[in-house]
């Protein structure tokens, strides 16, 4: 096993460990635990980033199901490698601030478990080559994080928000699961690197372009695009440690990996550029404008990672265009805008991962996030201040922080795109630095209200919960660590650029010559370029807006909120419960003779609908000389308990004549020479004629029922035809030769599966994969049982506030 494969096992390892290890050490030590953990494989990832920025790429395969084509895969090249350095290094901050803002009066094993689980799925997404490996880590990391977010279950809106990341996260994941077969279908293989390698094959079938859809689909749900974006200000009940890992730097970026590792597959198609630049600038913008109108710190940097996610994105999707193009020194260019994504990437997750932990702090010590409710902070949290102005500046654009570099290099490509006249840009490309400039506006009004509303202006301490000091050492330690990166990222960027950028821009461009793929990246280029007076003017409009914000800021209050994407998405819920309960109310009745009916209708559609459509339907009666006396007794007496079975008044003679047809068949298998089934026939006859006594002895007297006669002459009706069909299936099985008969499969059973018991070799070998889920599946709901008679014992309960 290589290492990178005990990168993404170990998390899981110490998840598991977790809640045994709390029990044998201190509360205080186990979040040091967890933080050692992630910080070690932090160490062992920087070890990789020589091998990787010259141009080695690390593979390891162990073959898992090979008949499906299905191997666990790992995958380290310059892409993956930025990611789970992102994903391991953030998360050690995270979990060295959580260990200071999180009280040890928590169940701190719950909330550490969880992460690790979730740094593990993040970590097996970012690494898997084989796209079910990799859709099965994508659908961990909503699971997972649907445990982080409702960590604090005893809060309805911590559920709710929980709740609604889930079902979008999961609806996005099972479309993307789609689009995974489809390539599949279309390749003939799941691993992404022979996809990758295979492009031309596929680029003209009939299925890429459902493929690409259902993809962006999962790609945009999972980082938060419009209009799927809603499930993520709610996911702001989660504790703060959580909204600065999975918000900042890990799950809403799992999206963006996605689109930049599948742009060698997709990038040369129109429609891929037009819906994830179109949709990036759209988010982009919509996230910034509703930033602007948030009064809660932590709804705000929501929207603003909402809005700096399609940033990114829309940079991934103009930079798709040089697939298209082709390399010439010409294109190079456009690559440029795929290098600006993933620069301003790396920098969001350190400005906006100690905007998150500046916003704990204020929480934490004043009890508030309301910006109405603060104000004149610096003065007594100048510390806190300090992480909030460096990173609310990187966030707007400014030097000297990194976020300036990757904003211009945004600039700079949305007025190269608009130059391109393919895909219709002739026409409407224009509209693409508009909405840039827009969009970054608004970015710097809400920049300015981090700052200004929050630090600036008059103290209001009759409106705080506790009096303003500033936060201890230990929660300050993460962020100022981020702040570091945000400083010395734009001193010193083309050191990024060299070792970790250049490698992840020959996955994107893996025809490109890679020396050609990463610029030099400037702060200042010795003249007033375009893109600067761009960043100029959104300083001068941005401050004016800030200054006028009380007379514009209405406008919102203008715009229908029942229209809104939140509403329709919680009127839908409420619509499809009520549906629901409505419709289960009708056929739940509690009523086992209707249960029945369903079955028994559905079987009669499917089975005698199939026989009838197909025309196999045979009458082949068995010779009357070749049966036996003693068969037709047994025949005789199954029919005689299956008739007395309908007149029975009491239970015992029901259980007795049961177990008559069953033992009767099990003679039937000895006739046939059958004795493995007459051997099973029997145990369970008994065992369940046991179970059934002991049971219904404690039940009262059957009564008659008094049912309409047209109930009971459809229920004689339902009876004659499931027999009636049961009866011409079986002789239609006698001469069915439209699928190979698979009892030879069986003849060899005892070399094949090393048992003589040709019921036990079934369930336990040929189909030991449907016997190991059965018994997965009744472990469960023992479980689910054990639980609920322990909450009932302990009288447990839920918290609605």
């Amino acid at each position: 096993m290589t290492v990178d494969v005990a990168i993404i096992l170990t998390p899981f390892i110490f998840a598991a460990l977790t809640p045994v290890l709390y029990r044998f050490i201190s509360k205080k030590y186990i979040g040091w635990l967890v933080l050692s953990v992630s910080f070690i494989l932090f160490l062992f990832l920087t070890t990789y980033i020589p091998r990787i920025s010259d141009g080695e790429v690390v593979a390891f395969t162990h073959e898992w199901i090979p008949s499906l084509g299905i191997h666990f895969t790992t995958y380290l090249d310059g892409l993956s490698l930025i990611f789970s350095l992102l994903i391991t290094g953030v998360g050690s901050l995270v979990i060295l601030y959580s260990i200071f803002y999180l009280s040890r009066s928590e169940q701190l094993y719950h909330f550490y478990c969880y992460l690790l689980l979730f740094m593990g799925a993040m970590l097996g997404v970012v690494l898997s080559d084989n796209l079910m490996v990799l859709y099965g880590f994508w659908e961990l990391t909503s699971v997972s994080s649907f445990l982080l977010i409702a960590y604090w279950h005893h809060r309805k809106a911590s559920r709710a928000g929980a709740r609604k990341s889930m079902i979008i996260t999961v609806a996005g994941g099972i479309s993307m699961l789609a689009g995974f077969l489809m390539l599949y279908e279309m390749s003939k293989t799941l691993s992404i690197r022979e996809i990758i390698g295979n492009v031309e094959a596929i680029q003209e079938h009939a299925l890429f372009v459902p493929a690409l859809v259902l993809i962006l689909l999962g790609a945009f749900t999972k980082s938060a695009q419009f209009p799927f974006y809603i499930w993520l200000p709610d996911a702001m009940e989660a504790p703060t440690p959580v909204s600065a890992y999975l918000h900042s730097a890990t799950m809403v970026k799992a999206g963006i990996y996605l689109v930049a590792r599948l742009t060698p597959v997709f990038g040369g198609e129109a429609l891929w550029f037009w819906l994830v630049t179109g949709v990036g600038l759209f988010t982009l913008f919509w996230g910034s404008f509703n930033a602007v109108k948030q009064v809660d710190l932590k709804a705000l940097l929501a929207f603003s990672t909402v809005s700096q996610l399609g940033l990114i994105m829309s940079l991934l999707g103009m930079g798709s265009v040089a697939i298209y193009l082709g390399y010439s020194s010409e294109t190079i260019i456009y690559t440029q805008a795929a290098f600006a994504a993933i620069f301003h990437l790396i920098n969001h997750s350190t400005f906006k991962g100690a905007l998150f932990m500046m916003v704990g702090i204020i929480d934490h010590e004043l009890g508030t996030r309301d910006i109405r409710r603060l104000g004149g902070l610096m003065s007594f949290m100048p510390l806190t201040f300090t992480i909030a102005l460096i990173g609310s500046f990187s966030m707007a654009g400014l030097p000297p922080f990194n976020g300036f570099l990757s904003k211009e290099m945004f600039f700079a490509a949305t007025l190269h795109i608009q130059e391109l006249n393919i895909f219709s840009l002739d026409s409407i490309g224009f509209l693409i630095p508009i909405v840039a400039w827009i969009a970054s506006v608004f970015t710097f009004v809400y920049c300015l209200i981090i700052v200004g509303k929050t630090f600036f202006g008059k103290v209001q301490l009759h409106l705080l919960a506790k009096h303003p000091h500033e936060a201890p050492i230990g929660m300050l330690i993460s962020p100022y660590t981020l702040i570091v990166f945000v400083v010395g990222i734009f001193f010193f960027p083309n050191l990024l650029g060299h070792y970790i950028l250049r490698p992840a821009m020959a996955s994107i461009y893996p025809t490109f010559p890679t020396q050609e793929l990463t610029p030099h990246i400037h702060a200042w280029h010795g003249i007033f370029s375009p893109e600067l007076w761009m960043t100029i003017f959104v300083i001068v409009v941005g401050i004016l807006l800030y200054r006028l914000l009380k007379r514009w800021k209405p406008i919102y209050r203008a715009l229908p909120q029942k229209l809104s994407l939140n509403s329709l998405f919680n009127n839908g819920i409420s619509f499809s419960e009520s549906f629901s309960n409505r419709v289960t109310r009708r056929y739940m009745t509690g009523n086992l003779t209707d249960y029945f009916v369903y079955i028994f209708l559905a079987f009669l559609m499917i089975v005698g609908g199939y026989f009838l459509q197909a025309g196999i339907f045979s009458w082949s009666p068995v010779d009357r000389e070749s049966l036996e006396g003693f068969e037709i007794i047994l025949v005789l007496i199954m029919i005689a308990s299956s008739v007395g079975i309908l007149f029975a008044k009491s239970r015992i003679t029901t259980v007795f004549l049961s177990s008559v047809l069953g033992y009767s068949v099990a003679f039937f298998f000895i006739v046939f020479r059958a004795p493995d089934l007459a051997l099973t026939q029997l145990v369970v006859e008994s065992v369940s004629t046991v179970l059934f006594l002991i049971c219904f002895r404690h039940l009262p007297d059957i009564r008659k029922e008094i049912q309409p006669k047209w109930i009971k002459m459809r229920n004689i009706f339902i009876s004659l035809a499931v027999g009636a069909t049961v009866t011409l299936v079986g002789f239609a099985a006698l001469n069915y030769e439209k699928f190979i008969t698979i009892s030879y499969f069986f003849n060899d059973s005892y070399e094949l599966a090393g048992g003589k018991n040709i019921v036990n070799t079934i369930l336990g070998d040929f189909r030991a994969f449907d016997t190991m889920l059965e018994v997965v599946v009744l472990f469960i709901a023992g479980l689910g049982v054990y639980t609920l008679i322990k909450l009932k014992a302990k009288g447990g309960g839920t918290n609605e506030n």
